[in-house]
């Protein structure tokens, strides 16, 4: 069964610099892409002409995508869902529309211990547990 860490920015800028900081760090160790599913309020308008899916993604060039759907007009990260996957790792980040981080995983791995031990120091008061049997994202 999928296990995540929930974890809990203290304020709302934290979430945009906990996704550049994801980025950062997935471009240090080697990942050159990931696979990006843009949730319900923002898929609206960037999905108007292709398939609602997920998208891979070059590394360097996610946060500058998800500020280029910021620009579209429906608010900002942290009011919508944004799911990222690493397909090669078992690992899902998901940065939640209640301004929180969601990490699922099958089994636990280097990452997960790293972002865990990341969002305690940094006061996010992450939580360990077990993932809801309906682990299909619904944007």
């Amino acid at each position: 069964m999928a296990q995540e860490i929930l974890a809990y920015p203290t304020k709302p800028e934290a979430i945009k610099e906990e996704l550049r900081y994801l980025a950062n760090y997935l471009g240090a160790h080697n990942h050159k892409t990931c696979e990006v599913l843009f949730g319900f309020a923002w898929g609206i308008e960037y999905y108007p002409d292709k398939d609602w899916t997920y998208l891979e993604f070059q590394i360097e060039k996610l946060v500058e995508e998800v500020e280029q759907v910021e620009t579209l007009g429906r608010d900002r990260l942290g009011d919508h869902d944004l799911f990222i996957r690493l397909p090669k790792t078992g690992l899902e980040f998901l940065f939640c529309h209640h301004c929180d981080i969601h990490l699922t995983f099958e089994e636990r791995n280097e990452i997960a211990d790293f972002f865990n031990q990341r969002w305690d120091s940094l006061g996010f008061n992450p939580e360990e547990r077990l993932k809801p049997d309906n682990t299909t994202p619904n944007p």
